[in-house]
Formats: C-alpha cells, structure tokens, sequence
C-alpha cells in the first residue's frame, strides 16, 4: 500500500495550454510539484487531494490577467487548500486525512507551501 503520492508538472505552461486554462503572462520556467502524505495507514485522502489539487489551484492561477504578485500567490494556493479540504470532508475520504507539501516554480520565484506533517527539502546540485 503506498501511502504517498507525487504530482510533477514540470511543464505547467503546457499542462495548462492542455486543460484550456493558458498561464499567458506567467514567466517560464513554471512547474508544480505536490507532495501528498496519507496519514492513518490510509491513502485514500492522499489520492483524493493529489488527484484534485490542481483543479482548485490552476483555474485561479490562469485567471489572472496579469502576473501575480506573491502575497497574491500565496493567497490562491490558502484559497485552493482550504476548498480542497471542504471537498474531502465532504468525500468518503474524510477520515483518512493527509497532509502535503507543494512546490511552485514561476520564473526566478519559488513558493513553498506545506500543511500537515509534510514536508520536502529543496536542493541545488553541487558545483564541480
């Protein structure tokens, strides 16, 4: 049983282009990572939240006219978060519980997010 999940869009420009919600004004590179950790020896609230997420983030990310600024940022993804948890409270899911950690790359701006206890470390390869 896997307890753990991982969403990777490396390619969020083109991941969105795909769902028809174009990031027109975001710089490149954009990518979005989420970390799901099922708690209770269940991964039913993992899978629920890693198969969802980005169905609560990317319509308000591809929203805006412009680029965010990063108070804004950081409000879509409390926003996403705390309607992803209305949604699992309401799913056969509830009881099993998650926590998760996200990874939001926007040109040179990283956001790091994390509820629950999740959490991921961001490295930078060594330099020869």
């Amino acid at each position: 049983r896997k307890d753990t999940m991982a969403v990777m869009l490396p390619e969020l420009h083109r991941t969105c282009h795909l769902l028809k919600q174009p990031l027109l004004f975001m710089d490149r590179p954009a990518a979005m990572f989420l970390l799901v950790d099922g708690l209770r020896e269940s991964s039913a609230a993992a899978a629920f939240c890693a198969q969802r997420f980005h169905t609560f983030f990317l319509p308000r990310l591809s929203s805006r006219q412009d680029e965010p600024e990063d108070f804004e940022l950081v409000e879509m993804v409390n926003q996403a978060i705390e309607d992803l948890e209305k949604s699992l409270l309401d799913s056969n899911a509830r009881y099993a519980g998650c926590g998760l950690a996200l990874l939001l790359v926007l040109g040179q701006r990283v956001l790091v997010a994390n509820v629950g206890n999740c959490r991921a470390v961001m490295c930078t390869p060594p330099k020869a």
